[in-house]
């Protein structure tokens, strides 16, 4: 039993360091990558009110300079949430999580993959019963 907690706490830290590098990659990408400057999605993150891992990183080294921090505040969690955004963002996460157990399923039953698409979702669950309405 204490070999399954294990398993499942290494599991959790993988997913967490997976889903950290994920996002500040995507930052990263979106400010930065040619690729990005090159199409619509450059700057999206800003463009969306959202706050990229850089700017989160000078909001935090420059605390008194409140320059950006001015720039940038607004609405936007109060919006999203007005919009029904964050709840679509939920649903949308979920359907894509059976889709990949079924894309799973059907190509080899990888219980590992599978583990680690459920520890990502299980957060979709946590804030559905912690939701204030």
């Amino acid at each position: 039993m204490e070999s399954n907690i294990k398993k499942n706490e290494l599991i959790d830290d993988l997913c967490q360091a997976l889903a950290l590098f994920f996002q500040i990659r995507d930052d990263y990408c979106n400010l930065i990558s040619e690729k990005y400057t090159q199409n619509e999605s450059y700057c999206d993150d800003i463009t969306e009110g959202k706050f990229p891992f850089p700017i989160i990183h000078a909001l935090n080294t420059h605390p008194h300079d409140t320059r950006l921090s001015d720039v940038l505040k607004q609405e936007a969690i109060k919006l999203l949430h007005q919009f029904d955004s964050i709840e679509y963002t939920r649903n949308t996460c979920l359907t894509l999580v059976n889709k990949f157990n079924e894309l799973i399923d059907k190509r080899e039953d990888n219980l590992y993959l599978k583990m680690i698409i459920n520890q990502l979702a299980a957060i979709f669950q946590v804030h559905a019963e912690n939701k204030v309405e």
